[in-house]
Parts: C-alpha cells; sequence; structure tokens
C-alpha cells in the first residue's frame, strides 16, 4: 500500500461541503466564517489545503471527467458511449456539459479554499511566520494551477481572487481574457517558486521546482519563450530529478506502476490510494480487475493502426509496446492504451496516480522554448534536451549521445521542422496522459493533426468548452448572450 499522506483528504466538518455528485454554489457567509476561525495553526490550515486537492483529485475532475473528456479530443484517440460525442470537435452535448460544468466548478472550489488560505492565513496565531509563508505559497501554487487549466479549457474565465472574499455576496466578475488568467496564474507562481520549501516533508506536495515547472508551460502559453526557457532550465539543473533509464517496455512501469510511491522523475503528479480512489486507471473505463480490456466498457478511448500517430511510431520505441495494445472487437482491431493499466483493481476503483510533470515535459519545454528564444533558430542543445528523451524511449543512457538513435540538428534546423519534432516526441511520450490536447491547441496544430491523424475538421466549438448554466444565473458579471463560446 503506498503510504502518501497527501492522500489523507478525511476534511473537519466545519470544512466538508457537497457529496461526490452535489456541486451546488457555495453559500459565502457560512464558509467564510467557519474558515477564518477555524485556520489557527498549521494543521488547520494544511486542512484546507487537503480540500483544495480533494476537489482537484475528484472523480468529477481530473480522475475521469476531465481526463476522459480531453483525451477524446487527442488526435491519437476516439472515443465510445457517453463521450463518444465529444471527439466530434463539434462542441458539447448535453451530458458532455454537464460533466464539464462539473469540472468547472471542482477548479472554482479549489480556488475558493486557497483564496481562503491566502487571506486568513496570516491571521493564524498559532502559526509562525515560516509556516504561514509556506502554506500561503502552496495555495497559490494550487491556486494558480486550477487557473491554467481553466483558462486551457474555456478560454476567458471569470478571476476570483481572496479579495472577493471581503465583499458582498453578490458575485458580479467579468471574463477575463485568456492570456490575462495565464499572467495572474504566472504572478501567483512566481510567488510560489520563491516562497515554498525546497523539498516538502510528504510525496506528492509542491516545492520550488514544482512551481517552476509549471512556469514553464505558463510562459509558453503567454509565448514569454526566454522565461518559459530559464525556468524549465533551473528545474533540469537544479540536481533534484532525473529520467527513469529503461531497458525493456515493462521498465516504464517505474513511472507509472499503481504501487508506486514515487521516482527520480516525478516533480507534481496528483496522488491516489490503492483500492480507495479513482486515479488515472479510471480514466478509461476498460482496465478492471485480470484483464486488459473489459467489453463493457461504456467510454473506451482508442484508435486504429490507420491513424498515422500509430502507424509511424517506430516498434523500436519502447514505449509504443508500453502503451498499445491491440483487441478485436467485433472484427475490428482496436488500439487500447495499458499505461495504467491495474490487474489488482477492484471494481472501478484504480490507485494509479496522474502524471502531470516529469522531468521529460520540462525537457521538452526547454527544447521548444530555447529554439523559439533563438528567433526560431533551433540551439544544440535544444537538441541534446530532446534526444535525452528520446535515447532513454530506445532504451539508451539518457546522458550519453548515441548516434543509432539521435535526432540530429541539421535535419531539423527550421522552427516549423523542430517543433514538429518536440510535439512528435511529446506525443508518444504522454500519450493518455491528457496533455495532447492543451498540446496541439497552444501550438495552433489542433486542426491541422485532428484532420491527418482522424480526418475530421475541427469546428470553432472544438476548441473550448461551453461555460457552464450555473455561472450566467449567479455570476452577475457575465451575459450569457454576449459571454458564452464560440459555437455554443
Amino acid at each position: 500500500m503506498k503510504n502518501k499522506l497527501i492522500l489523507n483528504i478525511a476534511l473537519i466538518t466545519t470544512l466538508t461541503f457537497s457529496g461526490c455528485g452535489d456541486l451546488e454554489i457555495l453559500e459565502e457567509k457560512p464558509v467564510k466564517e467557519a474558515t477564518q476561525g477555524f485556520m489557527t495553526d498549521a494543521e488547520h490550515i494544511e486542512s484546507v489545503l487537503l480540500s483544495c486537492y480533494y476537489q482537484v483529485k475528484r472523480y468529477e475532475c481530473f480522475s475521469r471527467y476531465y481526463h476522459t473528456n480531453i483525451e477524446a479530443l487527442a488526435d491519437y484517440a476516439s472515443s465510445i458511449g457517453s463521450f463518444e460525442y465529444v471527439g466530434r470537435y463539434l462542441g458539447a452535448d448535453p451530458t458532455t456539459t454537464s460533466r464539464m460544468n462539473d469540472v468547472w466548478a471542482c477548479f472554482y472550489r479549489a480556488i475558493r479554499f486557497a483564496n481562503m488560505i491566502i487571506a486568513y492565513a496570516p491571521d493564524a496565531e498559532e502559526a509562525s511566520p515560516q509556516e504561514i509563508k509556506e502554506l500561503i505559497a502552496e495555495a497559490r501554487f494550487l491556486r494558480a494551477f486550477c487557473y491554467l487549466h481553466l483558462a486551457q479549457l474555456w478560454g476567458a474565465v471569470p478571476l476570483s481572487t481572496e479579495e472577493e472574499l471581503s465583499n458582498s455576496e453578490e458575485t458580479n466578475l467579468p471574463r477575463i481574457p485568456q492570456n490575462q488568467i495565464f499572467a495572474f496564474a504566472a504572478s501567483d507562481l512566481e510567488i510560489a517558486a520563491a516562497d515554498l520549501p525546497d523539498n516538502q516533508p510528504v510525496v506528492g506536495r509542491p516545492q520550488k521546482m514544482t512551481a517552476k515547472a509549471v512556469l514553464a508551460e505558463v510562459y509558453l502559453h503567454l509565448e514569454e519563450w526566454a522565461k518559459a526557457r530559464d525556468h524549465a532550465l533551473d528545474v533540469i539543473n537544479s540536481g533534484k530529478y532525473r529520467l527513469v533509464e529503461v531497458s525493456q517496455s515493462d521498465d516504464f512501469y517505474k513511472l507509472y506502476h499503481p504501487k508506486l510511491v514515487n521516482s527520480t522523475e516525478e516533480i507534481f503528479y496528483l496522488k491516489y490510494r490503492e483500492g480507495k480512489e479513482y486515479g488515472s486507471a479510471f480514466a478509461s473505463m476498460l482496465h478492471r480487475g485480470k484483464q486488459y480490456y473489459n467489453g463493457n466498457a461504456y467510454s473506451g478511448i482508442h484508435s486504429t493502426y490507420a491513424n498515422p500517430f500509430y502507424a509511424n511510431w517506430s516498434d523500436n520505441d519502447l514505449r509504443k509496446a508500453f502503451n498499445v495494445y491491440v483487441v478485436n472487437v467485433s472484427g475490428q482491431n482496436l488500439i487500447y492504451n495499458k499505461k495504467f493499466i491495474e490487474t489488482d483493481a477492484v471494481g472501478d476503483s484504480g490507485g494509479s496516480d496522474i502524471p502531470l510533470y516529469r522531468l521529460a515535459d520540462v525537457l521538452l519545454f526547454y527544447a521548444e522554448a530555447a529554439c523559439r528564444a533563438n528567433n526560431g533558430i533551433p540551439t544544440a542543445d535544444a537538441m541534446e534536451k530532446l534526444n535525452m528523451v528520446h535515447r532513454r524511449a530506445y532504451g539508451k543512457r539518457s546522458g550519453v549521445a548515441d548516434p543509432s538513435v539521435d535526432y540530429k540538428l541539421n535535419d531539423y534546423n527550421t522552427e516549423e521542422k523542430f517543433i514538429e519534432l518536440v510535439l512528435t516526441e511529446r506525443g508518444y511520450e504522454t500519450c493518455y496522459e491528457g496533455k495532447r490536447y492543451n498540446d496541439l491547441k497552444r501550438t495552433g496544430k489542433l486542426a491541422e493533426y485532428v484532420l491527418d491523424k482522424k480526418g475530421i475538421v475541427v469546428s470553432e466549438a472544438g476548441y473550448w468548452f461551453a461555460i457552464p448554466d450555473q455561472e450566467f444565473l449567479y455570476n452577475k458579471g457575465v451575459d450569457p448572450n454576449k459571454d458564452q463560446n464560440p459555437g455554443y
């Protein structure tokens, strides 16, 4: 059993809100009074932080609805059952909209908890100044993390900060442009990178380099290439992380196994308890008990070798055998992903952690940012960082040049060629981790890649999810006739 203290989410009664399926709007006054009077010491502030993690980890957020919906939108995947419609890139049907409304609600609930910590933790008389500083930094990290994902999936969104806690119960928050949301997230993360501890005593909690890893991605969104490059390089050069070396495909379970506590490569994973929660394994709704494929799965993410993503993936790449297995379903050979397979899973529960940031992610962030910061001219160091990931995938030592597998800079000497190479490598490296859709949108490649690999035209609504109806109902700062996303 994994010993992950961060997973202890037994919340104090006064801070427990709605149940698994109940995402009604929170009332301001009772929450404020309970929380402000509750956070008197570090232990109680931490319990509010755990509420932030709980919201993000929920079945209604990353564990199922977030992960499965955006995997259906990846260029390498299709979906069936109640998740099939979203993969048409026509927007969202009522079922998808309802699910993504829950994702929205979970993120904003986590933001509300973070706001409370930022606002009220400084008054905790029984906590030391250093404890308060670090806990507020963690709250800022989590708030920024939520806004990053809200902006990725919905574009312009309302910006709620600790300042709203002192206002009246009426909310009046307009949608803020996407880049301003990213900039706000960057400002929170810069503070977190300065104030978080160098090391955390509990696996799964962010530290300074965790914030820098997320900053690298946020600055890629903002097209502040030098900042993205420099933050990524800080993480790479910190000495805290190293790629897990492999010699056969199953060695990648050193990064993903459900019994794994952490690895030398892990920067930030959402942590789940075996047999107690819905981790990454549940996102496929396929891998149950002793079998790989479950014929009764109602929303399996799958593909075929007709998709160029898989057809062009070299069999010599150990990641391919690790990720892919083929099942004949009704006479058709379908590809399924086994990265998060849990043969010991009971029912729908799964303990696989969700890998949000690994060193491999940051190496590829650096490769892209270094190229773009150099006026679009790929650098030798950018190629080396990419080759580190690539070598490992072929069972070679990541830090030792190997002409038998290394990409050559002269073959990818333009920005277009190099960024496409980064996207290819990142696609194979992070397959099924819920990152591909956002990568393709950010780089402007979504429509091109989806048409090429799936033969589907991406409509305007395929770039965003719908702003929830409940937001228009309770937030007087948005107008349903003017503020809904295109195509809805």
